[in-house]
C-alpha cells in the first residue's frame, strides 16, 4: 500500500498482483480496514435506513452554526437598540438619526458577542467530541 493512500495498490504492488483475480486484489484492500470497523447496512430496494442505525453519536460532532449566531445577534441588537431609542430620544432633535445610530451600534456589539458565544460553544463541542472519542 501507499504511505499516502492506504486503499491504493503502490506500483510494486500492482505489478507483484498481475494476473490475480479481483477477489485477492479485494484482499490487499480490505487489509487496510481497521478491525473495528462494522460495515453500514445496505438498504434493499424498498427498504428505509434511519440515520440512527447508520451514525454513530459518540462521532458525530455538535458544533454550532455560526450563521444563526450572527442572525441572532445582528437582530437582537436591531430590536433592542429600537426598544431604547425611541423612549430615549422621543423629544430630541433629530431623534430619528441618533435611534437608527444606537441600532447599529448595539447590533454590531451584539454580534460581537454572539460571535463570541458561538466560538466558546464550538470549542465546548470540540473538547466533547474529543473526549468521547478518547473513552
Amino acid at each position: 500500500m501507499s504511505p499516502e493512500n492506504p486503499t491504493t495498490p503502490s506500483a510494486a504492488q500492482a505489478e507483484s498482483v498481475g494476473n490475480e483475480t479481483v477477489e485477492d486484489a479485494t484482499a490487499v484492500n480490505a487489509a487496510a480496514v481497521p478491525a473495528d470497523f462494522t460495515a453500514v447496512p445496505s438498504a434493499e430496494a424498498g427498504e428505509e435506513v434511519r440515520a440512527v442505525d447508520v451514525v454513530d453519536p459518540a462521532l458525530v460532532r455538535k458544533a454550532p452554526k455560526f450563521r444563526s449566531f450572527i442572525l441572532a445577534g445582528v437582530f437582537g441588537g436591531l430590536i433592542l437598540g429600537l426598544l431604547i431609542g425611541v423612549p430615549v430620544f422621543w423629544n430630541s432633535g433629530n431623534s430619528t438619526y441618533k435611534t437608527i445610530m444606537l441600532m447599529v451600534d448595539l447590533a454590531l456589539v451584539a454580534t460581537a458577542v454572539a460571535l463570541l458565544w458561538a466560538i466558546r460553544s464550538d470549542r465546548r463541542s470540540t473538547r466533547a467530541t474529543t473526549a468521547t472519542k478518547q473513552n
